[in-house]
């Protein structure tokens, strides 16, 4: 099941602002995006930009413009409101969007790993079941709302255990602030339950609720494993004094900020790795007392990462046997405007719009163009580079990649736009690119040796002050080879991030 993410804000007189879009529009005075997930911008223009899951840097989502919100589900919602469905979004294919008006100004969808849940305009639920883990478009098209609590507003889920196998639970939150309980395993949600004692919840997050006059709650999970999650009594208050005005859930520990900023903490830390791992449990909150005016915190890994009012991203480890009330706190990042968490790692933007990540790497989640296991420092997200093509959008396979201040280009992606034909010969890592002769302009035969880094132009070698090199599968060419191959005018602008190429 992926995790979700809720932010939940306190503003004066405990009065909340709830922000649930999977793709939640950041503020900004100058931003140089319109809005940003762990994964994903949408650039001031409105393309859609990707990265991770084997994308070293930001790719443009080719077909797709004015988007204002990306949500679960491959379901994008334009600016007018209008909800479409874009299948897997590839990069290098150019798109074909499948209009949804029974979901245009939808409130949510949420995934899991065998269905999606969409909560309509009307507040209606639908249940969408993935097959092979995939959507298929006839159940989008075809689906109609069940029968549920009315006036949904949100929906969270987790796994409980009955008679001895684990089933999903889904959660619902309902406009008058009620809280729904339903098995959504054999019985499709054909029974709901209400959780008592709570009312006026403005948001749910696994088994807690946040109302509106600051209070949580919480209620019993069933399951018989040993690491469960927080086990409580149904209704149960949880104590923190003072009134919450944010919180966050995690597989690991809950954390909370108080009205006044200050940080409590409940759940487990960690001690050992892999099978030797031990949890130990903390069940009770504690607050902090080494850090306060705090925005936000959110769990990464081992480390406990928060944000303060003044822009300040300080982390503690959670590697340990229990949480102490005065953790010592290090500095990580100055100037931080927003954060946005994922299952392992966190983006963060800075006030200057630019954005960094740390946490896990190892499937270029940081889009920094290079991958490792882990990263323990903010490092920069490698800013999205369009290529146009006789002002033409190319579409590209994989990102344009920046190094030592000189860009390269995917090079199937352009060379084939432009009429070069490219044979790859894998035993030998070696491209050769033709091109016929074709009035004045002559034949063109270069051959890349990626081994060595040498390139032959009409079988004489060319002296670059960067060499090729293949990054996923993806080999990449300075930019500069371009013009010199197939006599292209070539326009390179470091502050639009576009690559203007001009081809007869």
């Amino acid at each position: 099941m992926k995790s979700k993410w809720t932010r939940t804000w306190l503003a004066a007189g405990l009065a909340f602002s709830l922000m649930t879009a999977p793709l939640a529009a950041v503020a900004a005075e100058t931003p140089l995006y319109r809005s940003y997930t762990s994964h994903s911008l949408i650039k001031q223009d409105g393309t859609y930009w990707v990265w991770g899951d084997k994308q070293p840097v930001p790719v443009r989502i080719d077909g797709l413009g004015d988007v204002a919100a990306v949500y679960d589900g491959d379901l994008i919602r334009l600016v007018d409101g209008t909800v479409h469905y874009a299948g897997a979004l590839l990069a290098g294919q150019p798109m074909t969007t499948v209009a949804l008006p029974h979901f245009d100004n939808l409130k949510q969808a949420y995934a899991t790993s065998t269905e999606l849940f969409i909560i309509d305009s009307m507040g209606r639920l639908h249940l969408i079941p993935k097959q092979d883990g995939q959507l298929r478009l006839a159940t989008l098209q075809d689906s109609q709302p069940l029968a549920a609590p009315a006036g949904i507003e949100q929906v969270s889920a987790y796994y409980e255990w009955y008679d001895n196998t684990s089933e999903l639970t889904l959660i619902a939150r309902t406009e008058d602030g009620s809280i729904w309980r339903s098995r959504a395993g054999a019985q499709r949600l054909a029974d709901w339950t209400r959780i008592p004692d709570i009312s006026d919840a403005i948001d749910i997050q696994d088994n807690l609720a946040l109302t509106k006059t600051g209070e949580l709650y919480s209620w019993t999970i069933r399951n018989t494993r040993e690491l469960s999650v927080m086990q409580s009594t149904p209704g149960r208050p949880i104590p923190i004094t003072g009134g919450v005005r944010w919180l966050q859930a995690h597989r690991l520990a809950h954390l909370a900020v108080d009205v006044d900023g200050r940080l409590w903490f409940w759940g487990h830390t960690v001690t050992g790795v892999s099978d030797s791992t031990l949890w130990h449990e903390q069940p009770e909150p504690i607050r902090f007392t080494t850090i306060d005016k705090v925005r936000e915190a959110y769990i990464v890994e081992r480390s406990l990462l928060v944000l303060t009012e003044g822009g300040q991203l300080y982390r503690t480890s959670m590697y340990r046997e229990s949480m102490p009330h005065n953790p010592e706190f290090e500095l990580l990042q100055e100037k931080v405007r927003s954060v946005q968490p994922g299952s392992r790692h966190l983006m963060i933007e800075l006030q200057d719009g630019s954005l960094w990540g740390l946490g896990i790497n190892k499937s270029f989640e940081l889009g920094a163009g290079y991958s490792h296991f882990e990263q323990h420092t903010p490092i920069p997200l490698h800013k999205p580079v369009d290529v146009l093509l006789n002002n033409d959008p190319v579409p590209l396979r994989s990102g344009v990649m920046i190094r030592d201040g000189q860009a390269f280009i995917p090079l199937r992606s352009i060379f084939e736009q432009m009429g070069a034909t490219l044979t790859w010969d894998a035993s030998r890592k070696e491209t050769t690119i033709t091109r016929d002769a074709s009035g004045a302009t002559p034949a063109v035969s270069m051959l890349i040796r990626y081994a060595s880094g040498e390139v032959l132009m009409q079988g004489r070698p060319i002296a670059l002050a960067n060499k090729p090199f293949i990054v996923e599968g993806v080999t990449y060419l300075p930019l500069r080879l371009v013009s010199e191959t197939l006599g292209a005018q070539v326009h390179w602008s470091a502050e639009e991030q576009k690559i203007r190429i001009v081809h007869p």
